[in-house]
């Protein structure tokens, strides 16, 4: 198969229906927000059935843990742009994505459970320092403290 991008937003995805869907290693483009049944087995089976995905949108697939974002992150090597948002993040789960060099976006970290601003190396600071190539951010509604925000927009 040669499909590139896949949009299946809303559409009452199951894992089972996932996996007949994305049998192409070709897909570079996974969108599917708010798919509430899709479970870390659903998305582990993407991340080995699309090597090459680039982009991936998740945002509201609440039944995912950081299990499964942890496995995204560390075996999706071309990964470029990952949207989170509605989903329960633990910032140690995205610092995989700092080994490519090539992450570009990252949007709707509203959630994140571990963030520990002020200790070296487990910070979103640490995080955004990590991905030379960031162009896009999207924290909002992400609550900063004043001392977290500026240590932000220091190293953005």
């Amino acid at each position: 198969p040669n499909l590139q991008r896949l949009n299946v937003s809303n559409a009452r995805l199951t894992d089972p229906i996932l996996h007949l869907l994305t049998h192409s290693p070709q897909l570079r483009e996974l969108v599917m927000c708010r798919n509430l049944e899709i479970s870390d087995m659903g998305l582990s089976g993407v991340v080995m059935r699309c090597p090459n995905l680039q982009c991936l949108n998740i945002e509201y697939c609440t039944a995912l843990t950081d299990t499964s974002l942890r496995r995204v992150t560390a075996e999706c090597t071309q990964l470029q742009k990952l949207s989170v948002g509605g989903c329960t993040v633990a910032l140690s789960s995205l610092m995989p994505l700092t080994a490519s060099g090539q992450f570009r976006e990252l949007w709707g970290l509203f959630s994140v459970i571990d963030c520990q601003p002020h200790v070296p190396g487990e910070g979103l600071t640490d995080l955004v320092r990590a991905l030379p190539h960031l162009q896009v951010f999207r924290l909002s509604p992400f609550r900063l403290d004043a001392v977290q925000l500026e240590e932000l927009l220091d190293v953005l």
